[in-house]
């Protein structure tokens, strides 16, 4: 396999699953993206607090909240 050229954009992984977050850092972090993992929402919206990301790859049940719940929150905030 090839390396990507550099993307330059940025990908939030939301997701509490060790080996599913890990395969999409992998998957992704190879096609030239930017990835970083976070595990809770609340860890989301810190996160999202003090880095911008271009794209959310969000999972539905999280630990603290929903995916939908998470997402009412960014709305709030404009974020």
């Amino acid at each position: 396999m090839t390396n990507s050229p550099k993307r330059d954009k940025t990908i939030l992984v939301v997701e509490d699953e060790e080996t599913i977050c890990d395969l999409a850092r992998i998957f992704l972090e190879r096609e030239g993206y930017d990835v970083s993992t976070v595990t809770t929402g609340g860890d989301t919206l810190a996160w999202l607090q003090q880095h911008h990301a271009d794209l959310l790859l969000l999972d539905i049940g999280l630990p603290d909240m929903s995916g939908q719940q998470l997402l009412d929150h960014l709305d709030e905030r404009n974020m």
